[in-house]
């Protein structure tokens, strides 16, 4: 493992059977790593490192290029090279970049607790070429404006109306809570998905969703496939967050695939 023609220490390297099972090793201080226990087939490793992107192992024209495994034998992969992880500066002017538009507002209820019920609003933005319509604020029905409320972040593994339940709950412990679901026009890519949920946040942290938000850092939350989103969030925007939490992380749906 390599980057800028030095060897990476402490990189994390990944390969996948084809039932999904991954095998997962960290880089020595050569920037050299030894996977053992691979079935015969032919994989690509990929890897990632503190301050570079996720790189898996190509050939031209960005191809996938494989590495035989055969029993008995050992394979040596070619180096992988890291790239600098680099964040994309957000525009100063940002509710206006992105065309930030109220789209929505009603009030929910939840069964829990008790006669739970919050008040919504629905946001859409324009971002890098998707028109993410996910975007939702929930807010405690007695919320006033003026008054600046603990913030949570809730990026949803699924469809966002369909975690209305624990939005509400939020609220009406008295919480604003930011949130927000994967849009499918971006596919599976999580580095897309979490800028989108980036600009989210600092649409909320810049008051554009309202004044009960203001500037304070949420604790941010997701699982399954929402992990991978966090996790890139995490990195590109970690100093605004207080802290994150994910139930059900990607090892999880390896799992799945296996079964």
């Amino acid at each position: 493992m390599v980057a800028e023609g030095r060897p990476v220490a402490g990189a994390t390297v990944v390969v996948a059977e084809r039932t999904a099972r991954p095998h997962v090793v960290l880089t020595g201080a050569d920037g050299r790593y030894r996977i053992e226990g691979l079935p015969p087939d032919e994989y690509v490793p990929a890897a990632v490192a503190p301050g570079y992107a996720e790189t898996a192992l190509a050939g031209g024209l960005g191809v996938p290029a494989l590495v035989a495994v055969k029993s008995g034998v050992t394979s040596h992969a070619p180096d992988l090279t890291l790239l600098s992880y680099a964040v994309e500066s957000l525009p100063t002017e940002l509710a206006n970049a992105v065309h930030l538009r109220q789209t929505a507002a009603y009030t929910a209820s939840a069964t829990f607790p008790e006669d739970a019920v919050a008040q919504v609003r629905a946001y859409a933005f324009d971002y890098n070429g998707v028109t993410v319509d996910s975007l939702r604020l929930y807010l405690p029905i007695t919320a006033t404006p003026g008054v600046t409320l603990p913030l949570a972040l809730l990026v949803a593994p699924t469809a966002i109306d369909d975690w209305q339940q624990v939005s509400v709950a939020f609220a009406a412990m008295g919480h604003a809570l930011v949130g927000i679901s994967p849009m499918p026009a971006r596919g599976v890519d999580a580095e897309a998905q979490a800028q989108d949920v980036r600009v989210a946040l600092s649409l909320a942290q810049q008051g554009a969703l309202g004044p009960e938000v203001g500037a304070n850092k949420p604790v941010a939350m997701g699982g399954s496939y929402s992990s991978a989103i966090l996790a890139r969030l995490v990195r590109a925007a970690g100093s605004q967050l207080a802290g994150w939490v994910t139930v059900g992380g990607l090892s999880n749906a390896f799992e799945g695939a296996e079964r």
